[in-house]
């Protein structure tokens, strides 16, 4: 059985990502994107999210991003947890964004609110885009107000908030 502080400590990889995500969502790397050319239409056909995960050297280290693009009616959501634009995180990890441009193209919303605390990792980043990925039927709004500035109160607040996210998956 893994712990809860193994889970925060630990990074959240693509293949285990990919065994958590509902089946209507799936995980890939930028790079990934990059390389297809298919159209928007195609690469969002039959799915209702689809998990990014930007990967890059900084420094030396090895650094990492989880972000979601959600097909709406009307636009495509970008969700990073970091509550940036996709232009900074591309720049910030030294980034191509011109499959970004073609994909998100100029009719795009992003999340504007910093959820996640902690810089770029993909210790965190990685289970929000899950959270989000499973809520994706919640406007971006709503499920800001599910977790922005949250102290969970209770036992019974953290069982409904983890309860919400298997019930939706």
């Amino acid at each position: 059985m893994v712990g809860l502080r193994e889970i925060i400590r630990k990074p959240l990889g693509l293949n285990k990502l990919r065994e958590m995500l509902p089946s209507t969502s799936k995980a890939m790397l930028y790079s990934s994107i990059t390389n297809d050319k298919r159209s928007r239409e195609a690469i969002f056909k039959g799915v209702k999210s689809i998990v990014v995960l930007y990967e890059t050297k900084i420094n030396g280290s090895r650094q990492g991003h989880w972000v979601v693009l959600i097909p709406r009616a009307h636009s495509i959501e970008y969700f990073s947890s970091l509550g940036r634009s996709p232009n900074d995180e591309m720049n910030a990890l030294h980034q191509d964004k011109t499959a970004f441009d073609r994909i998100l193209g100029k009719n795009f919303t992003y999340n504007r609110a910093k959820l996640q605390l902690q810089s770029y990792s993909v210790d965190d980043c990685g289970y929000w885009a899950l959270a989000r990925a499973i809520l994706v039927e919640f406007k971006l709004r709503d499920f800001q107000k599910l977790f922005r500035g949250r102290t969970i109160r209770s036992s019974d607040e953290m069982m409904g908030l983890m309860t919400l996210l298997l019930a939706n998956r």
